[in-house]
């Protein structure tokens, strides 16, 4: 086995291991649970964006995860991790000045591949009486 298949394999385990372990934590492993009143796809989703470039240059600087204008966000957390599963940025706000920046206590990550983890729980306005619960996870391309 050569060593770029090895290390995506180690990838691929530990990555596994970190979203059952945080499923389990948030005792939810629900991807998206639609409103069956609805008469299409459930309104509230998650946008991520698969790679960003922060170089200061105004644009695509940071690691933003949005949602739909019309969903109220009550509950949000996302993690990103490095390719060893180290904890690299965690966060309960969504907001852009919040937003992943690519730097692990003020000082810039590598370039690369990163593991993301996003919890969601927000109220659909078509139906105001059940919270709408969103998990996701991928990755997102560091490019300096």
């Amino acid at each position: 086995m050569n060593g770029r298949r090895l290390h995506i394999t180690l990838f691929t385990i530990v990555f596994s291991i970190m979203s059952l372990v945080s499923m389990a934590q948030k005792g939810n492993s629900t991807t998206v649970r639609p409103n069956p009143l609805a008469s299409s796809v459930n309104a509230c989703q998650l946008y991520v964006a698969t790679a960003f470039t922060p170089n200061d240059d105004g644009i695509n600087d940071k690691f933003v995860i949005k949602h739909n204008g019309d969903c109220e966000l009550i509950e949000f957390d996302i993690k990103i991790f490095d390719r060893w599963g180290r904890l690299v940025y965690e966060s309960e706000k969504s907001d852009e000045e919040s937003a992943w920046d690519g730097t692990n206590q003020g000082n810039s990550v590598k370039e690369g591949v990163y593991m993301w983890k996003v919890y969601a729980k927000m109220s659909d306005p078509q139906n105001s009486s059940e919270a709408v619960i969103v998990s996701k996870q991928g990755t997102v391309v560091l490019i300096r």
